[in-house]
């Protein structure tokens, strides 16, 4: 029956979230601080070993649903006291009670946390006076001395009030940070739809501006060719002619077009964006440096406060004893300088503290002892706190020792200082202020990338048109290019040979009509239809069309011949179209700038990438293409480069040229 309960608790286990992970080590190590402390306490004394023994398993049930049930733990907590209070007063002998106890008291700071952080209003109104019953039933039944009213104010003020309004600070400091991510998400998602708005409103602009350009152009051959043909073999020839000019005028335009596309700066943007410049950021999207001047303002309030309230507490304690040994001038005096750190603790917070507790300590053995002043309690929670609010891990660390040292000094050593629940007061403080500093941090971090997100959404716009800009120029210069290039090849030839030999005169004629049909379409595809970028790429085309790429390439009169190597690759659609348009601008280079030469061209697979080779012989005809610039080359090499690969080109021993281009086989997922 345990194992089988043993293993179901395993198996659930790992399913719990970081919450419940860190809510079971806490009630683990406050149930087992617990019994171990019972067991001490109780040593030789089994009437109360066995009144204190399932101490440490109550302990460390209600800490497993304080974040769920805050009230319900605070409530189970006080019954159990009061009825373990009524049980030891009733049964066990006033020499045999047991004395006070550290870690009941660090379970009231906890509980009371949860209730500030997990609670309702309602939890808190019912849930914080209940520990404070337990504090009156218990100096009623067991009296110590001491009055009740200055107990229920420790309690109310130190191990109650306190936790409740640092879990409320942090709970705050959550929903925050929740409300910032969710302001992050919507940037993001306006961000998306102003970039999407704007590429949509600069391809419809490119489009107007390519139709007149470029489609005009090609629609204007398709009807010089068929008044070519319509007029036969005496006087197509004149339109012949005027085809091929039109064509390598179409050509330098589009070179026109491909540069200007290419360098001309991205139009204000501001039309798709209708939101005003963020506070705090400047004109570049850089948010302006104020998040540490607003902070150390707000710090230097209410630390200033903090030590006000501490110094005017010990000033009114120290004039009212009667056992201060030094004139009261310097007694007050000793005040300020053990309250003045307080209001320095966001500067430097180790050395603040360190500071403070020399004070203290100097002030306690020299003028009068600070133990029995409850405004010194004060000190139990203040330097703990800011020095790990304000201090890196490391100092916060070294601060946690100084307090701790500086407890034993000022609080009446061991007994005085732990058993009277002072440093269970000190190390809540303590991890409420790292909690508190790590919330804080993430906020001013996200807040600040929040800034910085608003402030360069129109830059991201900007970059984002000049990109699509640039693919497009880059299609225009491989895609067109190539059209225009055979057209005005072909239209050459049909022109010479016009009269000599006709049926192959009309042969190059009809493939400047097809050629310049599929380059109109692919214009009208890539820019008319209307979708964002990438969903209808100009000219998309598979890897299954480049046999019809070598044809066109062989009807213009270059010589190709292909070899594959390894299986027919299975690539996604981008990386195909990629390898199409390196391969389209290798024949047309090899077209343009080789006139005679003979290409090959290999595809090469291997179980990590698929290469292309075009290689070309020597051209034995001077070529009248001029200009042209490097545009090519750098496209492909940008198109290799983008899905990381990699572009190498250059001559050969043989005069000829050589293009070699790498791609990876993309990563399964």
């Amino acid at each position: 029956m345990a194992r089988d309960l043993g293993r179901h608790f395993l198996l659930g286990a790992r399913t719990w979230d970081r919450h419940q992970v860190v809510d079971a080590l806490v009630a683990g190590l406050v149930g087992v601080a617990a019994e171990v402390e019972a067991m001490v306490e109780a040593h030789g004394q089994p009437g109360l070993l066995a009144q204190a023994a399932p101490s440490g398993f109550v302990l460390g049930g209600l800490m497993l649903f304080r974040r769920k049930r805050p009230l319900l733990a605070m409530t189970l907590f006080t019954v159990v006291a009061i009825v373990s209070t009524t049980v030891q007063t009733l049964v066990l002998p006033a020499g045999a009670r047991s004395p006070n106890q550290v870690v009941p008291i660090f379970a009231i700071l906890v509980l009371s946390y949860s209730l500030g952080a997990f609670g309702s209003r309602r939890d808190l109104f019912l849930g914080l006076p209940q520990p404070l019953v337990a504090v009156v039933v218990n100096d009623l039944l067991q009296p110590t001395g001491n009055p009740i009213p200055g107990a229920v104010a420790f309690f109310a003020v130190f191990l109650v009030g306190a936790p409740a309004l640092g879990g409320r600070l942090i709970r705050g400091r959550q929903r925050l940070l929740e409300a910032l991510a969710e302001q992050r998400r919507q940037l993001d998602i306006q961000r998306a739809q102003q970039t999407r708005t704007a590429l949509a409103t600069e391809r419809l602009r490119l489009a107007g501006r390519l139709h007149e350009d470029l489609v005009a152009g090609l629609d204007s051959l398709l009807t010089e060719i068929g008044v070519a043909e319509r007029e036969g073999e005496t006087l197509g020839a004149g339109s012949v002619a005027a085809i091929e000019t039109q064509a390598r005028t179409l050509l330098a335009q589009t070179r026109n077009v491909v540069v200007s596309l290419a360098s001309e700066s991205p139009g204000s943007v501001t039309a798709v964006s209708n939101s005003a410049p963020t506070p705090g950021a400047d004109p570049v999207g850089q948010p302006v440096t104020t998040r540490h001047r607003t902070a150390s303002s707000t710090a230097t309030t209410w630390t200033a406060l903090a030590a006000a309230a501490v110094c005017t507490g010990l000033l009114l304690q120290v004039r009212a004893r009667s056992d201060v040994h030094v004139p009261m001038p310097v007694a007050l005096l000793g005040c300020l300088v053990i309250a003045a750190p307080l209001a320095l603790a966001w500067t430097r917070p180790l050395v603040m503290t360190v500071a403070l507790w020399s004070a203290a300590a100097l002030f306690s053995a020299f003028v009068t002892p600070l133990g029995t002043m409850f405004a010194a309690i004060s000190l139990a929670f203040l330097p703990p706190f800011l020095v790990a609010y304000f201090g890196s891990r490391r100092s916060a660390v070294a601060g946690l020792a100084a307090c701790a040292l500086g407890g034993l000094l000022c609080f009446g050593g061991w007994n005085g200082f732990v058993r009277s629940y002072t440093f269970a007061a000190v190390l809540a403080a303590w991890i409420a202020g790292r909690i508190l500093s790590a919330r804080s941090g993430m906020v001013e971090e996200l807040r600040s990338n929040n800034e910085l997100l608003a402030g360069q959404r129109e830059a991201s716009v900007r970059q984002a048109v000049a990109e699509e800009r640039a693919r497009i120029a880059r299609d225009l210069h491989d895609s067109i290019g190539h059209h225009l290039t055979i057209i005005a090849l072909q239209a050459g030839a049909a022109r010479r040979m016009w009269t000599s030999d006709p049926p192959k005169a009309k042969t190059a004629l009809a493939t400047v009509a097809r050629v310049a049909a599929h380059g109109s379409a692919e214009l009208r595809m890539g820019f008319d239809s209307g979708l964002p970028a990438g969903d209808a790429p100009l000219g998309a085309a598979p890897l299954t069309d480049i046999a019809a790429l070598v044809d066109n390439a062989r009807a213009a009169g270059l010589p190709v011949s292909m070899h594959v190597e390894g299986n027919q690759p299975d690539l996604p659609g981008d990386i195909e179209l990629a390898l199409f348009r390196v391969l389209q601008e290798a024949l047309t280079n090899v077209l343009r700038h080789a006139p005679g030469a003979a290409a090959d061209v290999t595809f090469r697979t291997t179980g990590s990438h698929v290469e292309l080779v075009v290689a070309n012989s020597a051209g034995d005809q001077s070529s009248a293409w001029v200009g042209g610039g490097s545009h090519g080359q750098l496209g492909m090499r940008q198109r290799a480069e983008e899905y990381g690969g990699r572009l190498d080109y250059g001559h050969r021993p043989d005069g000829g040229f050589e293009v070699r281009a790498w791609f990876p086989w993309p990563e399964k997922t």
